[in-house]
């Protein structure tokens, strides 16, 4: 069974947080479950089910990504993060790491 790899686009083509580094955020490397258990959970809908198998396939056919981000630790704000459903494609696909950028870093980088 092929590996597959979170396909991470170049930050310059990003569709927002290519200036995470200047406003105090930090780019890490975690499970899809550790950016799941850091955000508000996600209902899964059958409009979120098409997501989610929309990024699969969009991944599985070359496709490129933005990094996963969480902006803060209010788990209850649905805008505390951007990516929940392509977290779910990836854990789905068997994606072991994915790209996660934090604000603030602190509470984050001392977790597992």
């Amino acid at each position: 069974m092929e590996t597959i790899s979170y396909p991470i686009d170049d930050i310059n083509n990003w569709h927002a947080d290519a200036d995470y580094a200047q406003r105090g955020g930090k780019l890490i490397h975690r499970s899809p479950d550790f950016f799941l258990r850091n955000t508000k959970p996600l209902a899964i809908d059958d409009d979120s089910r098409e997501n989610i198998e929309h990024l699969k396939d969009h991944i599985l056919d070359g496709g490129t990504l933005d990094p996963l981000t969480i902006y803060s630790m209010d788990k209850s704000n649905v805008r505390n993060s951007d990516g929940r459903h392509r977290a779910m494609a990836c854990k789905e696909l068997g994606i072991t790491k994915v790209p996660i950028i934090v604000f603030p870093e602190e509470p984050f980088t001392q977790l597992p």
